[in-house]
């Protein structure tokens, strides 16, 4: 398989072939919408191939190392993604499955791709009580309170219910 073109003949495979063990490396880096996460090492794996009455099952087992930054404090967050998930693939693809194209080739990169946005949370935090930046002079507040949110801290009661004790009972 040629990394640079990801994409798999699998003419010999369908006529002759009932199983096929590939490896996957990929070594570009990607980057998806605007930064939220860039892949930063090669992806590296092992596709299964296995022929089943009208279509194929792909098996895929493959690992990369991912960047995100924290959408609260936006600290770097390195996480390595470990993916083990199969598709089926047919001349004549329903949902969720891989086009054959008349050569009998597939793309593999685009389920792998698909595969790793789905692992990113829709929101990225570096720990669970991340304080975040201060809204008036932009300090990591994980680091130092400034005095901006210092004061927000005083004026505001433990408990956010608390100022309904001070509401008449009519």
């Amino acid at each position: 398989m040629d990394s640079s073109e990801l994409i798999i003949n699998l003419a010999g495979f369908i006529n002759d072939k009932n199983q096929q063990i590939l490896k996957i490396k990929i070594n570009k880096e990607y980057k998806y919408q605007d930064e939220r996460f860039a892949i930063v090492s090669p992806i590296n794996g092992i596709l299964k191939v296995e022929k089943t009455k009208n279509e194929l099952a792909l098996n895929f087992r493959v690992n990369t190392k991912i960047i995100l930054n924290c959408d609260l404090c936006l600290k770097e967050i390195k996480k390595n993604l470990n993916l083990n998930f199969y598709k089926m693939a047919q001349k004549d693809p329903k949902d969720n499955q891989i086009l054959i194209d008349y050569n009998n080739k597939i793309d593999i990169f685009e389920p792998i791709w698909e595969q790793i946005i789905l692992e990113i949370p829709a929101k990225i935090i570096c720990k669970k009580n991340c304080r975040g930046l201060c809204s008036i002079c932009g300090q990591n507040l994980n680091k130092e309170i400034c005095s901006h949110c210092q004061s927000k801290k005083e004026e505001k009661p433990k408990n956010p219910f608390s100022i309904l004790k001070k509401l008449k009972k009519s």
